[in-house]
């Protein structure tokens, strides 16, 4: 069979259980969880608002965001994954 890059099939993993093949649904992830810290980047710039933190997850890969006090940022509005960078952790050990 052949299978084009662009394939929009979903993703299964195949298990073999007791004998017996199954197929269980992909389930994908989220980058980042509440309480996380994420600066958000406007599209098509290089400005990047922040840090904020991540109060919900309310579906994959989207999210609100709310400053350190817990007042909501962007009018409590959600954002998505891909417009979201990863605060890294710049304390030194020691």
């Amino acid at each position: 069979m052949n299978h084009s890059a662009g394939d929009q099939s979903p993703k299964f993993t195949f298990c073999d259980d007791d004998g017996r093949a199954k197929i269980e649904e992909y389930v994908p992830t989220t980058k980042f969880r509440p309480g996380d810290q994420a600066y958000f980047c406007v599209r098509g710039t290089e400005i990047r608002e922040g840090p904020y933190t991540v109060s919900s997850v309310p579906t994959v890969r989207k999210y609100t965001l709310s400053l350190a006090n817990g007042q909501p940022v962007k009018d409590g509005n959600v954002v998505e994954e891909e417009d979201l960078e990863r605060v890294e952790n710049t304390q030194s050990m020691g």
